[in-house]
């Protein structure tokens, strides 16, 4: 677990790095643009992350899949997988014209050009995440990613203060993309060894098969996941949808952080069920009490302090997005529960596509009552319930799948501790004499009080992921305090 856990931390970081423009790009940009343009902006966001999955589609995160199986050909595997990329990309920009332009710009509208570009140059030759992580490279994959996300920020802030125009913008975002791309080309060229590597057999039909039902799946959940935000766009309009997207805004967290663990999870359930049976289930199940430890807390924090974080952070201006981010913490709650790595660490993954329908079609119902009943509020409410049935659709699967009882299958003791734990410590910060009293030092101050109470009760109720956490931290500070001791030591 511990090395699991150092290359989970290296890998979110790798998630935020990429998530960056979402992440961070707010932040400074709803100082820089009106409430409009900022809409504008993430208008092109929303339709470039969702048709830049459509065209990965699941075929780069294969390879954690793949390499380890076929390790002897790592190469090859990964000249195979940036083939079907390119593939699947070409395909759906087309798809995407032929759509737009039957629809007389009603689907993309003006960004058709510079989206198209940029989707393409987006999911080339991206392939070293993945890569880089299942070949035990945590410092060169910390390397790329921090290289990337300063590149892009930069770009995004730069443009944006001398422009202040969303159009210049999106097309530095392309520059930035091509650049990349053909660093990228150039880089594998000199690494790639398949010429040297023993051919594979039958590997394609095995790709497809792993990735086709992972790939219709991820899209399905990502197309619930922004449904929302589609409605909001169309139906509400560009200030609508900034407000909307800041009260979503954690949501990039929680993708990093899940994406993250579930990425290092799935080679390593793989290995050990390998080795021997029911060892990777043991390992999904620590995994889960460890996320709802790291997640539990944050969504309760955030909650209750919604509107000094939105009013500080992004102004006056979007205030209505303090009931949006509210209602989106029990969205980050009911992701702790993600029973996606060990469906896929036994290549079930068929199961993914009857979740995410089921969701999709939850989701496109409340929000045809909701979204005219409540507005945006009622989008993100619709987002929560149909993650609610994707949730049960999907544990059924997994516990047919292991055939083990949800009772058995699902850490219902140790999640059941750490709830209990943040409900009590929750009682800390639920007086407003906090904020009221001492602003923005009270609420920083709650939520140290919080914390603490959060960390004790856990270790009461005996949570062993809770203490190979603390053993994890508390290696690091006694370093720190021995170097200063020394030190000390040394100039007296």
């Amino acid at each position: 677990m511990i090395g699991l856990s150092r290359q989970a931390g290296i890998l979110a970081f790798a998630r935020f790095a990429n998530y960056g423009l979402m992440l961070i790009s707010p932040i400074i940009l709803v100082r820089l643009l009106p409430v409009e343009q900022f809409g504008q902006y993430r208008e092109f966001v929303l339709y470039a992350s969702f048709l830049s999955l459509f065209a990965a589609f699941s075929f780069n995160d294969s390879l954690l899949y793949f390499i380890p199986a076929n390790n002897k050909s790592p190469s090859r595997v990964v000249n195979q997988t940036n083939f079907l990329t390119a593939c699947s990309s070409i395909g759906i920009i087309t798809a995407v014209a032929i759509f737009d332009y039957a629809s007389h710009g009603k689907l993309v509208g003006h960004f058709l050009v510079p989206l198209a570009l940029y989707v393409l140059l987006f999911v080339n030759v991206d392939f070293w995440e993945s890569y880089l992580l299942v070949t035990h490279r945590p410092g060169l994959l910390f390397l790329y990613s921090g290289l990337r996300l300063m590149a892009r920020m930069l770009v995004v802030i730069v443009v944006a203060l001398f422009t202040t125009d969303v159009s210049h913008i999106v097309w530095s975002l392309v520059l930035l993309e091509a650049v990349r791309m053909g660093g990228s080309l150039l880089f594998w060229r000199k690494l790639n060894k398949s010429a040297e590597e023993a051919p594979l057999h039958g590997l394609w039909s095995k790709q497809l098969r792993y990735c086709v039902p992972t790939g219709l799946g991820m899209i399905l959940y990502m197309a619930n996941r922004n449904m929302g935000n589609f409605a909001v766009a169309k139906v509400l309009g560009a200030v609508s949808l900034a407000h909307y997207s800041i009260g979503t805004y954690g949501e990039y967290f929680y993708l990093a952080i899940g994406n993250s663990i579930a990425a290092v999870l799935l080679p390593e359930m793989v290995r050990r069920d390998a080795a021997e049976k029911g060892q990777g289930l043991w390992l999904w199940q620590r995994a889960t009490v460890v996320y709802c430890i790291l997640l539990f807390p944050v969504a309760i924090l955030v909650a209750r302090y919604a509107e000094p974080l939105i009013i500080t952070v992004f102004s006056e201006h979007y205030r209505p997005a303090i009931i949006v981010l509210q209602i989106h913490m029990l969205f980050l709650i009911r992701g702790c529960l993600d029973f996606s790595p060990a469906l896929r660490a036994i290549n079930r993954t068929r199961p993914l596509i009857y979740s995410n329908s089921a969701a999709l079609v939850c989701n496109a119902i409340c929000l045809y009552w909701l979204l005219p009943l409540a507005g945006i509020a009622g989008a993100v409410a619709s987002l929560v319930i149909s993650s609610v049935v994707e949730a049960l659709v999907l544990g059924w699967c997994t516990s047919v799948s292991y055939a083990t009882p949800g009772s058995r299958l699902v850490p219902w003791a140790g999640v059941g501790k750490v709830a209990a734990a943040a409900a009590i410590a929750c009682l800390l910060i639920a007086p407003s004499a906090w904020t009221d009293l001492m602003g923005l030092s009270g609420m920083v101050l709650g939520s140290i009080c919080f914390a603490v109470a959060f960390v004790v009760l856990l270790r009461t109720f005996k949570v062993a992921e809770a203490e190979f956490i603390l053993q994890k931290l508390r290696a690091p500070l006694q370093g720190m305090m021995s170097g200063l001791q020394k030190r000390i030591s040394a100039n007296h």
